[in-house]
């Protein structure tokens, strides 16, 4: 459905439950495979030998997980590389990388399924196709490269005859200028000469005014300072004007050989992403294999039959954070009994959780991972549409109805008979009677039509009549320690999905647990108790019958009514045909009187009228807007002086 993957928790809750990756790879790959189940029971087969054959060796597992967490982004650098984008550290982790294929395809050289030997065969082919690249990435680039071109130092010596000399030039500068100095102190005599370096005259030899008669006549005067001479020599020059430029050639020539490098990469590409999809479901799949150390945990059999058959489930999640105190529960549906089936039972009862944990078994079966149950079988689906909750869309003009419609209608027009269709609530937004005949018509279309495998969660109990009149539709009750109407025990969840309807929804004692006041909680049994003796008093059964079409609501929800002795209840001018506004023409009733009556509690007494002072009427008419903040800090504070003064 638009919205399963939201509806289900999958991101994050689901999938941050089950990541066990070690790249970047594996994690995008397992979140792929969530998003889209295999559907066929051979390929899920497939996967899910592989799988069982990986956690089987956990020896061979952990060295595949230390090789693969050093593995870079192959995908993201591929995608830089065909860009254009690309760095020298993007090219240095490339190379990295994929020196590691020929290890991992020989730590798989034992594998015995399908899945893992054509996941060496492809490592084996892209790791010998790449590896003239990986050597000359990692035999020409320094470790510690760069994160842009333009600052050099990408390469290594050995990569270029002339880089070489250029390195040289820019690394052993310091070498040649300290040879020359004790050179020319022995030439001349002059114990005090330097050579030194100056970034507004550059390269120059100092000879201090002591010496200077013994200064050689090829040294030419530079610069007069204060106590000495500098003077420079045709071969200081000639170093000087090398040194200058070698490290502008030097970066120059990195530049070209660096696209040189990116040339041979871009062409290589293809073959890069083949490797990269091929390492990145090794991981994903490993990290499946983990999965197997749960306690409880199982491999389903999945199958082509239209059966499903959960033992003992757990929703994941839920039964992660509950630390063992999930109640499990088991399922069955099939062809020969029921497809659908009808859960009832009242809210924070597990409905939703039961639902939401099948659809969860059954995407990560069918992702070929263990699941969270005693055992599982099943047909495979073809697609898992899912309705639970409630979802605004504000920005689109949509309601939270018109958003829960447009989501069984893309469900209605899509499902097909191996699909999974969970659907909670249809009809809530909306009045009791349109409610119930858009989940009425619903539920028949689904068993009548598309004929799939359902799980169909109300409030409605009208619907559980339809058990008999639909052959493939079976009812289910979430169960409760049920207290008396009389509200004096408290209300017990068993979270047990238990066969039949539930007898009554619980709808007052939830309210009561999540703390409405008792004066709500006493009217609203009063209410329930009217509502039960007016129906019965037509022959009907409350909890099943519902009301009959065309009747007036009003009619069936007395409320004030005893209290007016049932006296003078009409219809407003303006009333709709299913709820109508409700008028009270007893005058004789004191208001006051009737509120205290329904709701067993005195009205608080309304506070005592005072004058408002002429300060206060001040502040309210005051035009706060067009004051400037100055003024308004000295109106502020001129009413703040005649307030102290009134009291």
């Amino acid at each position: 459905g638009p919205r399963t993957a939201q509806h289900l928790d999958l991101f994050p809750d689901l999938f941050q439950l089950i990541q066990r990756t070690r790249s970047a790879l594996g994690a995008r790959t397992l979140r792929r495979a969530l998003l889209e189940p295999l559907r066929e029971p051979e390929d899920i087969g497939h996967r899910q030998d592989g799988v069982r054959e990986l956690a089987e060796k956990p020896a061979r597992a952990e060295g595949l997980g230390k090789i693969l967490a050093e593995l870079y982004d192959l995908e993201r650098i591929a995608g830089r590389l065909t860009t254009g984008l690309a760095h020298p550290r993007d090219t240095w982790a490339l190379g990295k990388s994929l020196a590691t294929l020929p290890g991992l395809a020989r730590t798989l050289d034992s594998a015995q399924t399908p899945l893992l030997t054509e996941l060496r065969s492809r490592l084996e082919t892209t790791g010998q196709a790449l590896a003239p690249l990986a050597e000359r990435i990692l035999r020409t680039q320094n470790e510690e490269a760069p994160l842009t071109v333009r600052e050099g130092g990408i390469f290594a010596k050995g990569t270029d005859p002339e880089l070489d000399r250029l390195i040289d030039l820019s690394t052993e500068g310091s070498r040649f200028l300290v040879e020359l100095e004790t050179r020319e102190r022995e030439r001349t005599g002059i114990p005090s000469l330097k050579v030194r370096y100056n970034r507004v005259f550059g390269y120059y030899i100092e000879v201090t005014q002591a010496h200077l008669k013994n200064v050689p006549p090829e040294y030419q005067r530079k610069q007069t300072t204060v106590g000495a001479e500098r003077f420079f020599t045709e071969e200081l020059k000639k170093f000087e004007d090398e040194i200058v430029t070698a490290e502008d050639k030097r970066k120059r020539l990195e530049l070209r050989l660096f696209e040189d490098l990116l040339a041979a990469a871009r062409a290589r590409t293809p073959a890069i992403m083949e490797g990269a999809r091929a390492l990145g479901e090794l991981d994903a799949w490993l990290s499946l294999s983990r999965l197997t150390e749960l306690p409880g945990w199982n491999f389903p059999l999945i199958d082509s039959t239209l059966d499903l058959d959960i033992v003992a489930g757990r929703h994941p999640g839920v039964d992660a954070v509950s630390r063992g105190k999930f109640v499990p529960n088991d399922l069955k549906l099939g062809p020969k009994s029921r497809l659908s089936l009808l859960i009832t039972g009242p809210n924070m009862g597990g409905k939703s959780t039961v639902m939401r944990q099948v659809a969860l078994i059954v995407v990560l079966g069918q992702c070929g991972a263990p699941v969270p149950a005693r055992s599982a079988r099943w047909g495979a689906f073809s697609s898992v549409y899912t309705r639970i909750g409630a979802h605004d869309a504000i920005a689109r003009g949509q309601s939270t109805f018109m958003v829960e419609m447009s989501e069984l209608a893309h469900i209605l027009h899509r499902a097909d008979d191996r699909s999974l269709v969970v659907l909670d609530e249809i009809g809530r937004g909306t009045s009791t009677y349109d409610g119930i005949s858009v989940a009425w018509a619903t539920l028949e279309w689904i068993c009548q039509k598309i004929r799939c495998r359902t799980l169909f969660a109300t409030h409605y109990h009208e619907l559980t009549q339809l058990a008999e009149s639909l052959p493939r539709l079976g009812n289910a009750h979430m169960a409760v320690a049920a207290p008396s109407k009389s509200g004096e025990s408290q209300l017990r969840f068993l979270y047990q999905l238990r066969e039949g309807p539930a007898n009554e929804s619980f709808g007052i004692q939830v309210a009561q647990l999540a703390g409405i006041p008792r004066g709500v909680i006493n009217r609203a049994w009063k209410v329930l108790a009217e509502l039960e003796n007016e129906m019965r008093g037509r022959g009907r059964e409350p909890e099943l019958a519902g009301f009959g079409p065309g009747e007036a609501l009003e009619e069936a929800l007395p409320l004030f009514a005893a209290a007016a002795g049932k006296k003078g209840l009409t219809r407003g001018a303006d009333d709709s045909a299913h709820v109508g506004r409700i008028t009270e023409r007893a005058p004789e009733l004191d208001p006051r009187a009737a509120f205290e009556r329904a709701f067993d509690e005195p009205l608080e007494p309304l506070p005592v009228q005072v004058s408002m002072p002429d300060w206060a009427e001040e502040l309210r008419n005051a035009e706060v807007n067009a004051m400037t903040p100055l003024q308004a800090l000295n109106f502020l504070a001129q009413l703040q002086e005649r307030s102290r003064l009134t009291h």
